[in-house]
């Protein structure tokens, strides 16, 4: 096989909760809402006392992955057809039907965040499944993913004549040791891509 001239609006991508289950979404993502922005690497000159200038390098942006799901008709978080409602939600996940989003949060519980891991594969491997997942050798594929990403925007509308939900991912560059980045792309280039993994 080879690398196609441009990847086209089709991939797969999946959510997994920390030391969670991988949701595989690609059936209900609209494609050409999906945008990947791994964060801004800011800076600026200073002018010194000569009238030169001297390059001052800002701290790295938080990154962010926001796309739009149709097609969620339901909750269950095991399901790509349930969405990101009880992700969004936090809590503990109801899976006994019917089903709702967690209730209980009793004064003083910890309302950390959950944190996620969010993988987009684009790949000409005909049996490739799941964004995190491998691809087969003598395959061709890109792929981008970030980790420690918590879900800070899930809107709901009917604006284009269906329900929507628009979701926004945000993920800090760099681990809190400042040693590792929490994004990375990748490809291969006639090759297979080993999974990926979040625990």
């Amino acid at each position: 096989m080879a690398f196609p001239d441009a990847w086209g609006k089709y991939f797969l991508i999946s959510v997994t909760k920390k030391a969670g289950s991988q949701i595989e979404l690609a059936a209900v993502v609209e494609p050409e809402s999906l945008e990947i922005n791994p964060g801004d690497v800011p800076g600026e000159s200073i002018v010194n006392a000569a009238g030169g200038r001297i390059w001052k390098d800002d701290a790295e942006e938080d990154g962010e992955v926001s796309f739009d799901i149709v097609g969620a008709v339901e909750i269950d978080s095991a399901s790509a057809a349930g969405g990101l409602f009880q992700a969004f939600i936090g809590g503990t996940y109801d899976t006994a039907e019917p089903l709702e989003s967690d209730i209980a949060w009793a004064a003083g519980d910890d309302r950390a965040r959950d944190r996620f891991m969010v993988v987009v594969l684009q790949t000409n491997d005909a049996a490739a499944a799941t964004a995190a997942g491998v691809t087969a050798a003598a395959t061709d594929s890109k792929r981008f993913w970030c980790k420690e990403a918590r879900l800070i925007s899930h809107k709901e509308s009917w604006g284009d004549g269906t329900n929507k939900v628009s979701v926004t991912f945000k993920f800090p560059p760099y681990t809190k040791a400042g040693t590792a980045k929490n994004y990375a792309y990748q490809s291969g280039d006639a090759t297979a891509l080993t999974a990926i993994t979040y625990t």
